[in-house]
């Protein structure tokens, strides 16, 4: 694959958000709803905005749910961690002329705000897509359509990568070649029914992988 960009998720790809996120949805639900979801019947929720999600959980009560998953969620944000390899890959994709792009489904400031957390350099990335940024949010494929517009490079000559269903899709249907990461929490046969061109263990795999 002759690969110019690459778009990457931010939570679960770049950022091991996922403990807090089980942990914020448990505080919200339990404080205003008084009640308890399994953890394995939200990863439906991961790669979606935040504001959907609670519209669907809360319905009327969704802007309490939202406020309280959030006051959780903020006071225990220096408990999240960088995945290996993240700043030395994006430096090494960056020299090699390959442009990269942060897709989330993260507003711009919590995720300008974990970045600064978490000591990267938003440089590091030619573009940062936040759900501000489009109507249509992940698994649409509007977020990567507008991180390639602002790249100046064709799908074709993209990869997506990403830990859920969600990227998989938004990537697929905006042309790109995705592909997922093999830590993600989400079970492999719902990635591999999204029919991802590639997987990778590791982020620093990318380095090699565009060198071949």
């Amino acid at each position: 694959m002759n690969c110019k960009a690459i778009l990457f998720d931010l939570d679960g790809t770049l950022i091991d958000t996922s403990e807090l996120i089980f942990r914020s949805f448990a505080h919200a639900l339990d404080t205003v709803l008084h009640t308890s979801i399994p953890r394995e019947e939200l990863l439906w929720t991961f790669g979606r905005p935040l504001e959907r999600i609670m519209d669907t959980l809360g319905g009327e009560q969704a802007p309490e749910l939202l406020a309280a998953f959030r006051d959780y969620s903020i006071s225990h944000e220096t408990e999240i961690t960088l995945y290996p390899h993240v700043v030395d890959t994006m430096t090494q994709l960056r020299a090699m002329g390959i442009k990269t792009a942060i897709v989330t489904s993260r507003i711009y400031a919590s995720t300008m705000r974990d970045l600064e957390i978490l000591h990267v350099d938003p440089a590091l990335f030619d573009v940062i897509i936040t759900p501000e940024a489009t109507v249509e949010h992940k698994p649409h494929p509007a977020p990567a359509l507008k991180a390639l517009e602002l790249l100046g490079i064709a799908p074709e000559d993209a990869l997506m990568i990403g830990d859920s269903v969600h990227d998989l899709m938004c990537g697929r249907d905006a042309g790109c070649k995705t592909a997922f990461v093999q830590y993600s929490m989400q079970p492999k046969e719902d990635l591999l029914a999204c029919n991802p061109n590639y997987s990778f263990a590791s982020l620093a795999e990318l380095v090699t992988w565009v060198t071949n």
